[in-house]
């Protein structure tokens, strides 16, 4: 609903925006933030910086989303997902991707993007970076058998996890301890 963009505007700059949910438009255009329906067809020419923040992680194709970014010359991406790293994040119908930071370098790199910082915040795992445009070929590896490794110890941690809680209560109903 603009509120990355409020902090840009409050110090002077122009700012504008994409989204996709009527809701937020009408809440940014309310607050005097320039936001229109729609994704990479409203950047402008070079702009600046875009923030990619709440977005990759509901995208079918990413990556194709990022490559367009780049067709606009657009030079800096900050970019905000749920990571995977040490724990499962919150699961949700409406993410179709989920990212460790090694994925959302690799993905970024493919469309034309090298990492300038990245870091996440272990109480969520979200992951948040910035990327700087690059005409250069980056060619970004890593360990997939390592990322597959984690991914899978994560999921098993969740599911244990899940099954705990059902077995507490199922215990607690079963002993009439329920509410």
């Amino acid at each position: 609903g603009g509120a990355n963009l409020r902090i840009f505007q409050k110090m002077g700059k122009t700012v504008s925006g994409a989204e996709l949910s009527t809701d937020l438009i009408k809440f940014a255009n309310d607050h005097g933030i320039d936001v229109k329906y729609g994704t990479t067809e409203h950047v402008p020419e070079k702009a600046p910086l875009v923030i990619v923040q709440h977005v990759l992680e509901h995208l079918y194709q990413p990556g194709k989303f990022l490559k367009a970014l780049h067709q606009k010359n657009v030079p800096n991406l900050f970019i905000g997902v749920p990571g995977m790293i040490d724990l499962m994040p919150s699961v949700q119908s409406a993410h179709i991707s989920y990212f460790s930071m090694n994925t959302l370098e690799a993905l970024c790199a493919k469309a034309g993007y090298k990492k300038v910082r990245m870091d996440y915040y272990r109480v969520n795992n979200y992951i948040l970076g910035l990327f700087e445009r690059s005409d250069d070929d980056l060619n970004f590896s890593y360990d997939q058998s390592a990322e597959v490794s984690n991914a899978s110890r994560i999921i098993t941690h969740f599911k244990l996890f899940n099954a705990a809680v059902a077995l507490r209560g199922a215990i607690k109903k079963t002993l009439g301890l329920a509410k």
